[in-house]
Protein backbone atom coordinates (compact mmCIF):
# COMPACT_ATOMS: atom_id res chain seq x y z
CA UNK A 1 0.00 0.00 0.00
CA UNK A 2 1.75 3.30 -1.06
CA UNK A 3 2.09 5.97 1.68
CA UNK A 4 0.27 8.88 1.38
CA UNK A 5 1.83 12.58 2.29
CA UNK A 6 0.46 15.34 3.73
CA UNK A 7 1.95 18.86 4.22
CA UNK A 8 0.99 21.47 6.97
CA UNK A 9 1.50 25.00 6.51
CA UNK A 10 0.47 28.50 6.82
CA UNK A 11 1.32 31.70 8.23
CA UNK A 12 3.65 33.83 6.10
CA UNK A 13 5.49 33.08 2.63
CA UNK A 14 8.25 32.15 4.95
CA UNK A 15 6.61 29.09 6.07
CA UNK A 16 4.27 28.35 2.66
CA UNK A 17 6.98 28.10 0.69
CA UNK A 18 9.17 25.54 1.75
CA UNK A 19 6.17 23.18 2.24
CA UNK A 20 5.07 23.70 -1.84
CA UNK A 21 8.64 23.06 -2.81
CA UNK A 22 8.83 19.76 -0.86
CA UNK A 23 5.19 19.19 -2.94
CA UNK A 24 6.97 20.00 -6.02
CA UNK A 25 9.26 17.15 -5.45
CA UNK A 26 6.94 14.63 -3.99
CA UNK A 27 4.62 15.18 -7.24
CA UNK A 28 7.69 14.75 -9.52
CA UNK A 29 8.01 11.54 -7.91
CA UNK A 30 4.46 10.76 -8.93
CA UNK A 31 2.85 11.03 -5.43
CA UNK A 32 -0.51 12.91 -4.51
CA UNK A 33 -0.54 16.19 -2.70
CA UNK A 34 -2.61 17.34 0.39
CA UNK A 35 -1.73 20.53 1.31
CA UNK A 36 -3.19 21.35 5.23
CA UNK A 37 -3.38 24.96 5.35
CA UNK A 38 -3.96 27.33 8.51
CA UNK A 39 -3.76 30.95 9.34
CA UNK A 40 -4.64 33.34 7.69
CA UNK A 41 -5.90 33.33 4.16
CA UNK A 42 -2.91 33.00 1.53
CA UNK A 43 -3.89 34.96 -1.47
CA UNK A 44 -1.40 32.96 -4.10
CA UNK A 45 -3.54 29.83 -5.46
CA UNK A 46 -1.87 26.85 -4.36
CA UNK A 47 -1.42 24.55 -7.44
CA UNK A 48 -2.40 21.32 -5.13
CA UNK A 49 -5.29 20.60 -2.87
CA UNK A 50 -5.88 22.25 -0.22
CA UNK A 51 -7.61 21.71 2.88
CA UNK A 52 -8.10 24.37 5.30
CA UNK A 53 -7.55 23.93 8.69
CA UNK A 54 -8.36 26.75 11.72
CA UNK A 55 -5.70 27.73 13.50
CA UNK A 56 -5.28 29.47 16.69
CA UNK A 57 -2.05 32.18 16.75
CA UNK A 58 -0.01 31.26 19.56
CA UNK A 59 2.26 33.44 21.98
CA UNK A 60 4.75 32.74 23.72
CA UNK A 61 3.08 29.16 24.68
CA UNK A 62 0.06 30.69 25.99
CA UNK A 63 -3.07 31.66 23.84
CA UNK A 64 -3.92 35.12 23.68
CA UNK A 65 -7.72 34.86 23.45
CA UNK A 66 -10.52 32.74 23.82
CA UNK A 67 -11.22 33.18 20.32
CA UNK A 68 -7.45 31.78 19.85
CA UNK A 69 -8.21 28.43 22.07
CA UNK A 70 -11.98 28.04 20.24
CA UNK A 71 -9.66 27.84 16.73
CA UNK A 72 -7.34 25.90 17.78
CA UNK A 73 -9.98 23.41 19.48
CA UNK A 74 -11.93 23.53 16.50
CA UNK A 75 -8.58 22.90 14.07
CA UNK A 76 -7.63 19.63 16.23
CA UNK A 77 -11.23 17.97 15.36
CA UNK A 78 -10.84 19.26 12.09
CA UNK A 79 -7.36 17.25 11.67
CA UNK A 80 -8.51 14.58 13.33
CA UNK A 81 -11.29 14.25 10.90
CA UNK A 82 -9.37 14.43 8.18
CA UNK A 83 -6.50 12.61 9.02
CA UNK A 84 -8.30 9.37 11.08
CA UNK A 85 -10.34 9.38 7.32
CA UNK A 86 -6.87 9.02 5.60
CA UNK A 87 -5.29 6.61 7.51
CA UNK A 88 -8.38 3.90 6.86
CA UNK A 89 -7.27 3.86 3.50
CA UNK A 90 -3.42 3.74 3.65
CA UNK A 91 -0.34 4.78 5.18
CA UNK A 92 -0.25 8.28 5.78
CA UNK A 93 3.02 10.67 6.89
CA UNK A 94 2.87 14.34 7.79
CA UNK A 95 5.19 17.05 6.76
CA UNK A 96 4.68 19.76 8.99
CA UNK A 97 6.88 23.36 8.52
CA UNK A 98 6.57 24.59 12.27
CA UNK A 99 4.17 27.66 12.20
CA UNK A 100 1.77 28.09 14.10
CA UNK A 101 -0.67 27.17 11.93
CA UNK A 102 0.63 23.46 11.97
CA UNK A 103 -0.15 23.13 15.53
CA UNK A 104 -3.53 21.92 15.49
CA UNK A 105 -2.28 19.33 12.69
CA UNK A 106 0.36 18.36 15.05
CA UNK A 107 -1.53 17.74 18.16
CA UNK A 108 -3.90 15.51 15.91
CA UNK A 109 -0.57 13.39 14.40
CA UNK A 110 0.23 12.78 17.88
CA UNK A 111 -3.35 11.70 19.20
CA UNK A 112 -3.38 9.48 15.99
CA UNK A 113 0.30 8.43 16.13
CA UNK A 114 0.32 9.25 12.57
CA UNK A 115 4.60 9.45 11.64
CA UNK A 116 5.22 12.99 11.02
CA UNK A 117 8.53 15.09 10.04
CA UNK A 118 9.37 19.08 10.61
CA UNK A 119 10.75 21.71 8.58
CA UNK A 120 12.47 24.38 10.19
CA UNK A 121 13.59 27.63 8.32
CA UNK A 122 15.58 29.47 11.10
CA UNK A 123 18.60 28.53 13.20
CA UNK A 124 16.86 28.80 16.26
CA UNK A 125 13.87 26.84 16.02
CA UNK A 126 10.00 28.33 16.89
CA UNK A 127 7.99 27.19 19.71
CA UNK A 128 6.00 24.81 17.59
CA UNK A 129 9.09 23.14 16.14
CA UNK A 130 10.44 22.71 19.63
CA UNK A 131 7.17 21.42 21.26
CA UNK A 132 7.41 18.74 18.97
CA UNK A 133 10.39 18.06 17.87
CA UNK A 134 10.99 14.94 20.19
CA UNK A 135 8.94 12.49 18.79
CA UNK A 136 9.00 13.96 15.34
CA UNK A 137 10.53 11.76 12.85
CA UNK A 138 12.78 13.76 11.87
CA UNK A 139 13.49 17.84 11.90
CA UNK A 140 14.93 19.00 8.60
CA UNK A 141 16.88 22.35 8.90
CA UNK A 142 19.27 24.83 7.07
CA UNK A 143 21.77 25.91 9.75
CA UNK A 144 24.40 23.28 11.63
CA UNK A 145 23.89 24.96 14.99
CA UNK A 146 19.77 24.43 15.14
CA UNK A 147 21.12 20.72 16.22
CA UNK A 148 21.76 22.33 20.14
CA UNK A 149 18.69 23.60 20.59
CA UNK A 150 16.86 20.91 19.39
CA UNK A 151 18.57 18.06 22.03
CA UNK A 152 17.22 14.34 21.80
CA UNK A 153 15.41 15.41 18.32
CA UNK A 154 16.75 13.85 14.86
CA UNK A 155 17.95 16.65 13.44
CA UNK A 156 19.07 16.44 9.97
CA UNK A 157 20.28 19.62 7.97
CA UNK A 158 19.48 19.41 4.30
CA UNK A 159 18.98 23.64 4.16
CA UNK A 160 15.34 25.07 3.26
CA UNK A 161 13.81 23.98 0.14
CA UNK A 162 13.21 26.48 -2.62
CA UNK A 163 10.50 26.72 -4.95
CA UNK A 164 11.09 25.52 -8.95
CA UNK A 165 10.25 28.75 -10.02
CA UNK A 166 12.57 30.34 -7.74
CA UNK A 167 15.12 27.94 -9.07
CA UNK A 168 15.76 28.87 -12.51
CA UNK A 169 18.85 30.32 -13.58
CA UNK A 170 18.52 32.81 -16.11
CA UNK A 171 21.51 34.70 -18.25
CA UNK A 172 22.20 38.43 -16.42
CA UNK A 173 20.95 40.48 -20.06
CA UNK A 174 18.03 38.08 -20.58
CA UNK A 175 17.08 38.38 -16.68
CA UNK A 176 17.29 42.58 -16.83
CA UNK A 177 15.87 42.60 -20.15
CA UNK A 178 12.86 40.57 -19.38
CA UNK A 179 12.50 42.94 -16.11
CA UNK A 180 13.28 46.19 -18.21
CA UNK A 181 16.28 46.93 -15.90
CA UNK A 182 19.57 48.51 -17.22
CA UNK A 183 21.98 45.66 -18.55
CA UNK A 184 25.54 47.65 -17.45
CA UNK A 185 24.82 49.26 -14.29
CA UNK A 186 25.46 47.10 -11.00
CA UNK A 187 22.13 46.21 -9.39
CA UNK A 188 21.08 46.00 -6.12
CA UNK A 189 17.97 44.22 -5.25
CA UNK A 190 16.32 44.94 -1.89
CA UNK A 191 13.71 42.73 -0.58
CA UNK A 192 12.13 42.12 2.71
CA UNK A 193 10.55 39.13 2.48
CA UNK A 194 7.03 37.89 1.43
CA UNK A 195 5.03 40.86 2.92
CA UNK A 196 7.90 43.43 1.92
CA UNK A 197 9.78 45.58 4.37
CA UNK A 198 8.62 49.42 4.80
CA UNK A 199 12.03 50.71 6.59
CA UNK A 200 14.43 48.71 4.75
CA UNK A 201 12.46 49.91 1.35
CA UNK A 202 12.30 53.38 2.36
CA UNK A 203 16.33 53.59 3.76
CA UNK A 204 17.31 51.87 0.28
CA UNK A 205 14.93 54.38 -1.82
CA UNK A 206 17.08 57.27 -0.23
CA UNK A 207 20.54 55.67 -0.52
CA UNK A 208 19.95 55.90 -4.07
CA UNK A 209 20.99 59.78 -3.38
CA UNK A 210 24.35 58.61 -2.90
CA UNK A 211 24.90 55.98 -5.71
CA UNK A 212 24.07 57.78 -9.21
CA UNK A 213 25.64 54.80 -11.06
CA UNK A 214 23.99 51.83 -9.24
CA UNK A 215 20.52 50.68 -9.96
CA UNK A 216 18.20 49.85 -7.39
CA UNK A 217 15.56 46.83 -7.90
CA UNK A 218 13.58 47.11 -4.61
CA UNK A 219 10.31 45.32 -3.88
CA UNK A 220 8.18 47.33 -1.18
CA UNK A 221 5.57 44.65 -0.33
CA UNK A 222 1.71 45.50 -1.91
CA UNK A 223 1.06 47.92 1.32
CA UNK A 224 3.94 50.13 1.19
CA UNK A 225 4.06 50.83 -2.61
CA UNK A 226 1.95 53.62 -2.73
CA UNK A 227 3.74 55.57 0.22
CA UNK A 228 7.44 54.62 -0.83
CA UNK A 229 5.66 55.75 -4.70
CA UNK A 230 4.51 59.20 -3.56
CA UNK A 231 8.63 59.88 -2.19
CA UNK A 232 10.34 59.60 -5.53
CA UNK A 233 8.05 58.27 -7.64
CA UNK A 234 7.81 54.59 -9.36
CA UNK A 235 10.80 54.76 -11.13
CA UNK A 236 13.92 57.18 -11.27
CA UNK A 237 17.14 57.16 -13.04
CA UNK A 238 18.57 54.52 -10.99
CA UNK A 239 15.87 52.89 -9.24
CA UNK A 240 12.24 51.31 -9.87
CA UNK A 241 10.12 50.16 -7.02
CA UNK A 242 8.06 47.36 -7.63
CA UNK A 243 5.23 46.23 -4.94
CA UNK A 244 5.63 42.37 -5.47
CA UNK A 245 8.30 40.64 -7.84
CA UNK A 246 6.55 37.62 -9.55
CA UNK A 247 9.33 36.40 -11.01
CA UNK A 248 11.97 36.30 -8.24
CA UNK A 249 14.29 33.89 -10.75
CA UNK A 250 14.79 36.92 -12.67
CA UNK A 251 15.44 39.12 -10.02
CA UNK A 252 18.14 37.14 -8.72
CA UNK A 253 19.95 36.56 -11.74
CA UNK A 254 20.01 40.31 -12.43
CA UNK A 255 21.30 41.34 -8.80
CA UNK A 256 25.06 41.68 -8.56
CA UNK A 257 23.93 42.36 -4.25
CA UNK A 258 21.17 42.31 -2.18
CA UNK A 259 19.92 44.14 0.94
CA UNK A 260 17.54 42.24 2.78
CA UNK A 261 15.94 40.88 5.85
CA UNK A 262 17.35 37.62 7.45
CA UNK A 263 14.62 35.41 7.28
CA UNK A 264 15.27 31.48 6.55
CA UNK A 265 13.67 31.86 3.35
CA UNK A 266 15.13 34.73 1.72
CA UNK A 267 19.30 33.40 3.03
CA UNK A 268 18.15 30.40 1.26
CA UNK A 269 17.28 31.77 -1.98
CA UNK A 270 20.02 34.32 -2.14
CA UNK A 271 23.01 31.26 -1.39
CA UNK A 272 21.37 29.32 -3.93
CA UNK A 273 21.86 32.01 -6.77
CA UNK A 274 24.99 33.29 -5.25
CA UNK A 275 23.97 36.90 -4.55
CA UNK A 276 26.25 38.32 -1.83
CA UNK A 277 24.17 39.97 0.82
CA UNK A 278 23.72 42.82 3.23
CA UNK A 279 21.17 41.22 5.66
CA UNK A 280 19.07 43.45 8.23
CA UNK A 281 17.56 41.90 10.50
CA UNK A 282 13.90 42.47 11.35
CA UNK A 283 13.77 43.42 15.08
CA UNK A 284 11.11 42.88 16.03
CA UNK A 285 11.70 39.14 15.23
CA UNK A 286 10.51 36.27 17.50
CA UNK A 287 13.11 35.62 20.15
CA UNK A 288 15.41 37.78 17.58
CA UNK A 289 15.84 34.87 14.96
CA UNK A 290 16.99 36.68 11.91
CA UNK A 291 20.00 38.22 13.90
CA UNK A 292 20.78 34.60 14.60
CA UNK A 293 20.43 33.67 11.06
CA UNK A 294 22.11 36.53 9.90
CA UNK A 295 24.87 36.41 12.24
CA UNK A 296 25.44 32.49 11.20
CA UNK A 297 25.75 33.11 7.70
CA UNK A 298 28.29 35.76 8.41
CA UNK A 299 30.56 33.81 10.57
CA UNK A 300 30.68 31.49 7.45
CA UNK A 301 31.82 34.59 5.10
CA UNK A 302 28.52 34.94 3.50
CA UNK A 303 27.02 38.12 4.48
CA UNK A 304 27.36 41.75 5.56
CA UNK A 305 25.10 42.12 8.48
CA UNK A 306 23.86 45.51 9.43
CA UNK A 307 21.62 45.92 12.63
CA UNK A 308 18.12 48.05 12.35
CA UNK A 309 19.22 50.71 14.71
CA UNK A 310 22.60 51.26 12.28
CA UNK A 311 20.97 51.12 9.09
CA UNK A 312 21.05 55.05 7.56
CA UNK A 313 20.54 55.39 3.93
CA UNK A 314 23.99 56.94 4.11
CA UNK A 315 25.61 53.99 5.90
CA UNK A 316 23.91 52.00 3.44
CA UNK A 317 25.33 52.91 0.75
CA UNK A 318 28.63 53.28 2.45
CA UNK A 319 28.50 49.20 2.50
CA UNK A 320 27.20 48.76 -0.93
CA UNK A 321 29.91 50.88 -2.71
CA UNK A 322 32.57 49.16 -0.25
CA UNK A 323 31.79 45.61 -1.43
CA UNK A 324 31.44 47.28 -5.40
CA UNK A 325 35.00 48.33 -4.79
CA UNK A 326 35.88 45.07 -3.69
CA UNK A 327 35.74 42.39 -6.12
CA UNK A 328 37.93 39.90 -4.11
CA UNK A 329 35.62 40.36 -1.37
CA UNK A 330 32.50 39.73 -3.32
CA UNK A 331 33.87 36.93 -5.29
CA UNK A 332 34.88 35.15 -1.46
CA UNK A 333 31.25 35.87 -0.51
CA UNK A 334 30.03 33.94 -3.02
CA UNK A 335 32.37 31.13 -2.52
CA UNK A 336 30.73 31.25 1.05
CA UNK A 337 27.34 31.30 -0.14
CA UNK A 338 28.00 28.16 -2.89
CA UNK A 339 29.29 26.06 -0.06
CA UNK A 340 25.90 27.29 2.50
CA UNK A 341 22.99 26.69 -0.59
CA UNK A 342 21.76 23.32 -0.87
CA UNK A 343 20.22 23.17 -4.19
CA UNK A 344 18.47 19.33 -3.67
CA UNK A 345 17.04 20.04 -0.03
CA UNK A 346 13.64 19.50 -1.64
CA UNK A 347 14.72 16.56 -3.13
CA UNK A 348 16.70 15.16 -0.06
CA UNK A 349 13.71 15.53 2.69
CA UNK A 350 11.18 13.90 0.50
CA UNK A 351 13.79 10.72 0.03
CA UNK A 352 14.69 10.70 3.88
CA UNK A 353 10.77 10.49 4.31
CA UNK A 354 10.02 8.07 2.37
CA UNK A 355 12.78 5.48 4.03
CA UNK A 356 12.36 6.93 7.82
Amino acid sequence: METKFVISTGGTGGHIFPALAVAEALADRGREVIILLGGPKFEAELPYRAVRIRSGHLHGISLKTARGLLNLLGGILEALSFLRKEKKEREVKLIATGSYATLPVLIAANLLSVKYYLLEQNLLPGTVTSLFAGRARAVFGSFEGTQKYLRGAKYIRTGNPIRKRVRAHVDRITARRELGLPENKPLVLVIGGSLGARSLAKKALWATEFLSEVFFLIQTGMRNFEELKAIKGERGENFRLMPHIERMDLAYSSADLAVSRAGGGAIAELAYHGVPPILVPFPEAKRNHQHLNARALHEVGGALVIEENELTPESLAAALQGLLDNPQKLETMRKALKNFAAPEAALKIVEIAEEL
